[in-house]
């Protein structure tokens, strides 16, 4: 790349890192970069960052379902540096989506060279000062297998057209430029199917400081070549990442990878070298000038644009359409390509789901039949209808195994407005926190509470588990279903294929330290369902097909997880629970309404002792949880509180039909002092049905 492209990009960036470290002033005082290399050399990796990023570190080494080996483990932690064999295998894959970019203009004039890498079917990503628009893309070509053989001798490149009149996302804060690759080769022996892509994640955690990257490229237009792990991280901005390159040339629109060959940034610019007059310098110490390509500069140290920040801004930027809709499942993991497949045994219309953890077959449930046997009415013109069971031998309804994917969601999460006071028109305002509470503070400093696209939570910070979730339901049809044409089931909403199985995510906006990550629930007792406090079908509304998928998604965070015992959660199997939520449901199938939930945490729960993503884990599972529901009755409020056990010792529950939900119900005063960490607002509590009932 010519210097003349990219001085702006460059300046910026020293700017950027200057103001970051603040370094002294005067004659011999320490560059910006020379801090932070003494800093690095000083420190080892994995004693830079708080327990939180490490154990985010940790859980990013599983995307996919890779099994985490012990020296990649240990690698993360500064405690050895070898690598396992599988480490060049996995090298070699990921340099087959890096691509050799010959910068033209409309004439066909050379105007130098990039890098860029395929991140999804058809779509490449490469630096915004590479093509800063459109039609600088379409003059240009992409160039695959551009490197040397085992004898060294160089390959058959493939060479293909870019299609920006396809798809053409560019943003110049973030340097970035994405565009649409020709599906047929203008000339070699390659598809472009052949070569896979690079996921570009938008989930947070892939690197921390101290640690090696590696960066493959296309230097100066040469073969295409690797700096490998001779570069440390330096340091983490909002959006950059800063490297040192003792070893590492320019080559913008280049892929950053750390240890495990993930995408944790896209190479856009540098820090230059300088003489005493603030000129640039080559390697060869003389002065740079703007026809000099940026592979020949004295790179002191090199700044990538973070993965997660890219993923994101191209997914909110993303045009509707076939490449749009591939390049969210791509981000999302959704799909992978074919691991290690040879050139030539793909077809270009597959699709692979990413391979990950296979759920074990759920427990048969018991066929039940419409006869009805008793009802109770309960307060809010809740009827409850408890089926019949079927006889023994009756034949049980089959489940197939389901993959664990990652359900679509929206990770920037800065227009989450969650439980809204007004919702109802009467104030109903959220319940207060005790002093017992030991809520978990957010990593961002904006308190404890954390809002979802219609509800709020907070989180308990030793047992990790929610200390109160509160959600405004709405099961009117306009807001279920708020745009014709759309698809609103569950896997719609997911983008999920019929086989598979929503995975849960940690929530960033809190330290992963303080959430229970999905493999505890995914142990190899099964002894636990991921059971929602808010429940999927409660937020599953909006004024557009947006913010439904944008609820649907939100649910999925493991901050709205607990562990509840299939007997309790699940309705299909009598669980209390889940028949309760049912019964709310059907009631409020045309009315707005406020849900209070918690689980029941008190010191002498039973200990379950299973594994994180950590290691051993020992975790305090709750005996009970409780439900508070919140109306309109005319111009006032009617509230009813439940407290449900459920039975840790598999031995089956007993209840009499005509009294089941009855039972269950506490004045809301008393059901406050059980739980010990909330206060519900005053209006709540005058609107309390209990003695009525």
């Amino acid at each position: 790349m010519k210097i003349e492209r990219i001085r702006e990009t460059v300046d910026a960036t020293e700017r950027r890192v200057t103001a970051e470290v603040q370094p002294p002033t005067g004659p011999g005082a320490p560059t910006a970069i020379e801090l932070l290399k003494a800093r690095a050399d000083a420190t080892a990796p994995g004693q830079f960052e708080t327990e939180a990023r490490r154990q985010a570190r940790t859980l990013q080494l599983q995307e996919g379902g890779r099994k985490i080996s012990r020296s990649e483990l240990e690698r993360t932690l500064g405690r050895d540096d070898l690598v396992d064999v599988n480490y060049l295998a996995r090298g070699l894959q990921a340099a087959r989506a890096v691509a050799r970019l010959a910068i033209r203009d409309a004439t066909g004039r050379s105007l130098g060279d990039g890098t860029g890498f395929l991140i999804a079917p058809g779509l490449l990503l490469t630096n915004h000062h590479v093509f800063p628009t459109a039609a600088d893309a379409a003059a240009s070509l992409a160039l695959f297998d551009c490197e040397l053989d085992l004898m060294g001798f160089e390959r058959p490149t493939t060479t293909f057209a870019l299609e920006p009149a396809r798809f053409f996302v560019a943003d110049a804060g973030l340097d970035f430029a994405l565009v649409a690759v020709g599906a047929d080769p203008l000339n070699g022996p390659g598809r472009l199917d052949d070569y896979g892509w690079l996921r570009l994640s938008p989930d947070l955690g892939k690197i921390n400081e101290g640690e090696p990257i590696t960066v493959i490229q296309h230097p100066n237009g040469r073969a295409k070549q690797i700096a490998l792990r001779e570069n440390r991280l330096l340091s983490i901005s909002a959006d950059h990442l800063t490297y040192e390159s003792d070893t590492a040339p320019g080559s913008s629109g280049a892929p950053v990878f750390n240890d495990s060959w993930q995408v944790v940034a896209l190479h856009h610019s540098g820090v230059p070298r300088k003489d005493a007059q603030g000129r640039w310098l080559l390697k060869n110490g003389t002065p740079v000038g703007d026809d000099d390509d940026d592979a020949d500069v004295d790179w002191i140290a090199n700044e990538g644009v973070r993965a997660s920040r890219v993923a994101s801004t191209v997914l909110g930027l993303a045009p509707d359409g076939p490449l749009g809709s591939g390049l969210e499942a791509a981000c999302l993991g959704q799909i992978r390509p074919a691991s290690g497949t040879a050139a030539g045994t793909r077809r270009p219309t597959e699709q692979h789901v990413a391979p990950g953890p296979v759920a074990s077959p759920a427990p048969a449930p018991t066929a039940v039949a419409s006869t009805t046997f008793g009802e109770v009415t309960i307060p809010l013109t809740v009827t409850v209808r408890l089926g019949m069971a079927a006889a023994p031998g009756a034949p049980a309804l089959a489940e197939a195994p389901e993959r664990n994917v990652e359900p679509w969601h929206d990770p920037d999460y800065v227009g989450r407005k969650g439980y809204r006071p007004d919702f109802l028109g009467i104030a109903v305002s959220l319940p207060d926190l005790t002093d017992a509470a030991d809520a978990t503070p957010r990593t961002d400093g904006q308190g404890v509470l954390v809002p979802y696209e219609h509800f709020t939570l907070a989180m308990h910070r030793l047992r990790r588990l929610p200390i109160f979730t509160a959600a405004n339901v709405d099961f009117s049809p306009a807001a279920k279903e708020p745009e014709p044409g759309f698809v609103y089931t569950r896997r719609a909403l997911g983008g999920l294929g019929e086989k598979d199985r929503e995975k849960w995510f940690l929530d960033p906006r809190l330290p992963a330290s303080s959430q229970l990550p999905e493999r505890f629930f995914n142990n190899d007792r099964q002894a636990f369902d991921k059971g929602h406090l808010v429940r999927r079908e409660e937020v599953c509304w909006g004024v557009d097909h947006a913010q439904v998928r944008r609820a649907n998604g939100d649910t999925y965070h493991v901050t709205n997880c607990t562990p509840q015992v299939a007997g309790f959660n699940q309705s299909k199997f009598d669980g209390l629970w889940g028949e309760l939520e049912n019964e709310i449901e059907d009631q409020g199938a045309t009315e707005r309404y406020c849900l209070f939930a918690g689980p029941l945490l008190v010191d002498d729960d039973p200990v379950f002792l299973g594994v994180d993503d950590a290691g051993p884990v020992s975790v305090r599972i709750p005996r009970a949880y409780w439900k508070v529901i919140v109306a309109r009755d005319g111009d006032d409020l009617a509230a009813f509180g439940f407290l449900l056990e459920q039975d840790l010792t598999k031995v089956a529950f007993e209840f009499d039909p005509e009294a089941r939900w009855r039972r269950h119900m506490l004045p809301l005063k008393t059901l406050q002092a059980r739980i010990g960490l909330v206060r519900f607002p005053k209006a709540v509590l005058k609107a309390d049905r209990f003695a009525a009932v």
